[in-house]
Parts: structure tokens; sequence; C-alpha cells
């Protein structure tokens, strides 16, 4: 199943610390092998790399290099799970520093070939926790209604 996530801020780049699947509230690990590309790729400052699979390490801990930061204004995250992968929500969180480069619009989009996309979610203009390292938005896929909790009425998947 694979993902596709077209993340936009307007400042100086974005990042986040995870995208995390949900069914029921509870978050639904990436599987093993899981890979991620994104094609404006990501910025190394010298010291740490922040490439695109941090987004998707099912690590929320909030450690300073855990994040993935694109200095590329629009940078579509596509995420290959290798499998079928079943979710009815979804949540990010913010990185550690910085609210100024947490997304604010964003399109999720989910396929089970690559060619053929679905869009499950499209925020445009969000506003945005300042809080740091927090989960920053939750959405249900069917009613795309934006919550803390799951809604859990009906299931996206990556086939």
């Amino acid at each position: 199943g694979d993902l596709n996530t077209l993340f936009n801020n307007g400042s100086s780049g974005f990042q986040l610390a995870e995208l995390q699947l949900l069914t029921n509230g509870v978050p639904v690990p990436y599987p093993a092998g899981t890979s991620v590309t994104a094609p404006g790729g990501s910025y190394y400052d010298g010291g740490y790399p922040f490439p695109p699979i941090r987004a998707v390490d099912n690590d929320t801990s909030g450690a300073a290099a855990n994040r993935w930061y694109s200095d590329a204004m629009v940078n579509p995250l596509t995420v290959d799970m290798k499998q079928q992968v079943t979710f009815d929500a979804y949540r990010w969180f913010t990185a550690w520093n910085v609210s100024g480069r947490d997304p604010k619009s964003w399109t999720l989009e989910v396929s089970n070939n690559t060619t053929n996309w679905y869009t499950v979610d499209v925020r445009t203009n969000q506003t945005v926790t300042t809080a740091r390292s927090v989960a920053a938005c939750a959405a249900c896929c069917a009613t795309r209604s934006a919550t803390s909790a799951c809604c859990g009425r009906r299931s996206c998947s990556t086939r």
C-alpha cells in the first residue's frame, strides 16, 4: 500500500516529526521495510540530516533530530508500505522547534499501485498549534472532520 501526502507551508520550508495512521484511535505502526521518497529531498545542516523516512519511523518521542525537514516549499511525501494497511484516521506531530515551519496545507492520498491515487483528506490554510512535539492535527478519513480522537466510522485502506 502507498500513501502520498503533499505538504505546503509558505515560509522557509516545513517540517514534521511523524505522520501517524490510526485505527479506532490506536496508532498503526508502519511495517518493516517501509520506504519513503520526496522529490524535493530534505534539508541537511551539516550535522544532522532530516530525511523523509523520519516522518514514518514510528517515533513520536520529540527528539531534536527526529523530523523530516524539507526546504522545498511544496514536496510530496510518498510512503510505500509494501503491503495493505487499513486505517480510519491520521495525525501528524509537530517537530521540536520552530512553529513557523509547520505545514499549513496538505492532501492525503492512498493507492495500491502508485498510479491510481484516491484522495482521503485535503486541508488548506490550517491553524496549527504552536506547541512543540505534539499531535497537531487529527482527521478522520470518512468524514474529513478534524478531531482529537478517531471517529472510526469507515476505513481508508492502501489496499
